[in-house]
Order: C-alpha cells, then structure tokens, then sequence
C-alpha cells in the first residue's frame, strides 16, 4: 500500500473564484498504479484570456513509494465557454457615455 497527498495550487485561476481548491490523501492499493480523482471547477461568468492551476503531489508526504523528479506536478488550463466580449462589457459600454466615446 502507498500513499501520497495531492493538493491544488493557484496559478492564474485562483481556487474560490474558478476553482474549488482541495488537499487530499490518494491511497494506492497493491496492483494499483493510477489513481482519478477530480476537481471541482467554477462557473466563471466573465472571459479570461488564459486560466490555470497546478495539481501537485506532496514529495515530503510519499508512503511506500518513490515519486520521480519530474512528475510530481501538473498544469490545469481551464478554457472559457464564455464569448469575447463578454455581457460585462457590453453593460459598462451603455452605461457608461464616457467610456463608449472612447472605444467608438
């Protein structure tokens, strides 16, 4: 039996707002090599060019087994379903005159 724990990490997204941020112990039963597990992500209502957040096992939480130097990581992008411009802009455009002269 190994073990390990997995936690998020903010990068541009930032857990709250586009993800829900967790920390967890994966346990690895005899036989087994891989092990899915799931983040929550956040309906985010606005466009963001790029979005992302690293899943990072623990090194100094390792039980029964070695992690290599390089896998310990990974990056998350999260693309947007939202168009671009998005409503927001449009809102702030009708009300406000000052800002729709200056992008006329």
């Amino acid at each position: 039996r190994s073990e390990v724990t997995l936690a998020t990490k903010d990068m541009t997204a930032k857990s709250g707002g586009a993800y829900v941020a967790m920390e967890d112990t994966i346990v690895f039963q005899p036989g087994v090599s891989s092990v899915i597990h799931q983040v929550e992500l956040l309906d985010v209502t606005r466009w963001e060019a790029l979005m992302d957040f690293k899943v990072q096992l623990k090194t100094d939480s390792v039980v029964g087994a070695k992690i290599g130097r390089q896998l310990h990581s990974c990056r998350v992008k999260i693309i947007s379903d939202d168009t671009f411009p998005n409503a927001d802009l449009e809102e702030n455009l009708e009300n406000d005159p000052e800002l729709k002269l200056r992008c006329n």
